[in-house]
């Protein structure tokens, strides 16, 4: 099955397919944001001049930017959901509200979707499905927390921003997303997002993620408070982290 993705967020547009020749490969473009129009208007741009864009695909994925609500899947309305997402998060009054169940997590990811977009994809495919660009990274970091017996904080770096993340036998324990317009924002939130966990300094993990800001800088001043503090790196780091897991499949 040949698969495009379609990554968008207010600061980037990108896409991305396996390689035609090499399946290990991913063919990723970036796509040069006009400023002042929206992000549907740009991605109908793109459809004029993207080589991706162009080719046929059976099935589509398009990643997208907006906060997220993560709601136990067992209390999951979703007749409730627009009215408890726009309760959260100010500002979306305009856009759908989507969702995706992610069993495996025992959660349901709610978040908003821009219609005019929306109708820009419908416009040029018909298999096509819709998520927040982090979901691919939460499936892969649940098969990490759950591999030995210290727990583990992830924070993923995305987009001028960093979604922490920690979950315990299958279910999310915290879940929240930080703008990092500073280096010691960051800080600051990693260690008081572990307090508020309830996390041991000495035996449980911290995990950095993603596109990172002054990376060194940061891992050296965690390891002044906490033990054990590694960099998971992507295999191309040209490419966004999330977008090469949800690639490779």
């Amino acid at each position: 099955m040949k698969q495009l993705i379609i990554r968008i967020s207010e600061q980037s547009m990108a896409f991305a397919t396996a390689h035609y020749d090499e399946a290990d490969k991913i063919e990723y473009e970036p796509f040069h944001l006009r400023n002042g129009i929206s992000s549907a208007a740009n991605l109908r741009e793109a459809f004029k001049s993207s080589p991706l864009l162009s080719r046929h695909y059976d099935h589509v994925e398009v990643m997208v930017n907006s906060p997220v609500l993560l709601v136990p899947l067992d209390e999951f309305q979703e007749e409730e959901a627009p009215v408890l997402y726009h309760h959260t998060f100010l500002g979306h009054d305009d856009e759908d509200v989507a969702h995706v169940i992610i069993a495996e997590l025992y959660s349901v990811a709610v978040f908003a979707l821009q219609k005019d977009l929306k109708t820009v994809v419908e416009d040029h495919f018909t298999d096509i499905h819709f998520q927040p660009v982090s979901l691919p990274v939460w499936r892969h970091l649940r098969i990490e927390a759950n591999n030995g017996q210290r727990k583990k904080l992830f924070a993923y770096f995305h987009d001028k921003q960093v979604e922490m993340f920690y979950s315990w036998q299958n279910r999310v324990k915290f879940y929240n997303t930080f703008l990092t317009a500073e280096e010691y924002d960051s800080l600051y939130y990693l260690l008081y997002v572990w307090r508020q966990a309830g996390l041991n300094a000495e035996t449980d993990e911290l995990r950095l993620v993603g596109e990172i800001p002054h990376e060194e800088w940061l891992a050296e001043r965690l390891r002044h408070f906490l033990r054990n503090v590694s960099v998971i790196r992507p295999n191309d780091e040209d490419i966004p982290y999330d977008v090469e897991l949800i690639s490779r499949g």
